[in-house]
């Protein structure tokens, strides 16, 4: 049998029946029925919500139930949704801002975060601080300065580095 990847979506926590993000990238308000200030009903439709874009990352509002609207990355709802939540960074892996697919992103701290902008992330795979070198067809791990011949290696290497108190 063949699996074809497909677009999946859940409530975004906080915002159940009123807004769901897919494993894509994409946000869309739910349809429903709301009482304006005025008294009268109106329909919201189903639609997926285009935002607008911040230093090149895509930015959303949603409204809650009490009508009162906040603002969001759409790589953020996507983490909180699909991967965890947490106040660390959401760092975009092939570096392009608008690509919000759960597989492009991964958490780290501000201090990875900042090495992970000043490298070349054609070549960064989901761990951090690990990267492919395309010339010599090894996994480099940056915080040991040594290349490695398979990603289990390099990810074995880190963790015994990290392990010992090291950061």
């Amino acid at each position: 049998m063949i699996y074809l990847n497909m677009e999946i979506y859940k409530d975004v926590k906080g915002y159940e029946g009123l807004y769901a993000v897919s494993n894509y990238g994409n946000v869309k308000s739910i349809e429903r029925l709301i009482m304006r200030s005025d008294g009268r009903k109106r329909t919201i439709k189903e639609r997926i919500k285009d935002g607008t874009h911040n230093k090149g990352y895509k930015r959303i509002a949603l409204v809650d139930k009490l009508g009162n609207s906040k603002s969001f990355y759409v790589h953020r709802i996507v983490a909180h949704n699909f991967i965890e939540e947490s106040s660390l960074y959401v760092d975009h892996i092939n570096g392009n801002k608008k690509d919000n697919r759960v597989e492009n992103l991964r958490y780290c701290t501000n201090s990875e975060n900042l090495t992970f902008r000043n490298t070349d992330k054609q070549y960064s795979t989901k761990y951090p601080y690990i990267y492919f070198d395309k010339s010599r067809k090894k996994y480099y791990v940056h915080k040991l300065k040594k290349r490695f011949n398979t990603l289990d290696e390099a990810q074995s290497a880190l963790n015994v580095y990290t392990n010992n108190g090291n950061k």
